[in-house]
């Protein structure tokens, strides 16, 4: 039994070891810039060189190899053309949460309507988009600045009625990057969240359509059988 056991901690030792360097190693990183549609001080920024698939983003929510952002903090801010880290599980909430809008400790879950308008935008549902006005929606939406007229807001408010606050969790597949980069003392600080799209969730069948689809296999199944054996 000691022997077996001496044979097996080397192997289980490097799966422990390479499980604590996958965790290390599963932070992305992204270049982060202005662009010409750019709204001091918001978006839309361009993130690129991040490694993420945007192959579910329209051509006009692309600009120069990246992908168009939005933040999500208002006070916070960011360095256009400089390298930030995020984290490859992509999270749902902004952190910290910015000025408001936080329901646990530095946390400000995504709403859900700010994951829909933002889902639109990245597939081109938007038309010409007025993105000084969108920025400040996507703010609105989280609860950052004061409402006010916009038509944005309008078309989530026309889509969700009151429930456009409730928590996304992942709705319409979009997620948060929660961006940090070092100080000069090499510290960890927090930078403006943004957003990120990753193609609409596949819709799971009901179990209606479930059952149908066991009947159909079951009775193919059948069906090749009897051919079989004639």
């Amino acid at each position: 039994m000691i022997s077996l056991l001496h044979a097996l901690r080397r192997p289980l030792l490097a799966l422990a070891f390479g499980a604590a360097a996958a965790s290390v190693a599963s932070a992305g990183t992204l270049v982060l810039k202005t662009t010409p549609y750019s709204v001091n001080p918001g978006g839309a920024f361009s993130a690129s060189n991040s490694g993420l698939d945007t192959s579910h983003y329209a051509a006009s929510a692309l600009h120069n190899g990246g992908f168009l952002t939005f933040c999500l903090e208002y006070n916070e801010y960011i360095t256009s053309g400089q390298t930030y880290h995020y984290n490859d599980d992509l999270q749902y909430y902004a952190h910290k949460g910015g000025v408001g809008g936080q329901t646990e400790t530095d946390k400000d879950y995504l709403s859900m309507g700010t994951a829909w308008l933002y889902a639109e935008f990245a597939r081109g549902n938007l038309g010409t988009v007025n993105f000084g006005a969108l920025q400040k929606a996507f703010w609105m939406l989280e609860n950052e600045i004061t409402f006010a007229t916009n038509s944005y807001v309008s078309l989530v408010q026309n889509q969700f009625g009151q429930t456009w606050n409730t928590a996304a969790n992942g709705a319409y597949g979009v997620s948060v990057l929660n961006l940090k980069q070092k100080d000069n003392q090499g510290r960890w600080v927090h930078k403006q969240s943004q957003l990120y799209f990753g193609g609409l969730p596949k819709q799971v069948p009901d179990a209606g359509a479930t059952a149908l689809l066991l009947a159909v296999g079951v009775g193919m199944l059948a069906a090749f059988r009897r051919k079989r054996t004639a």
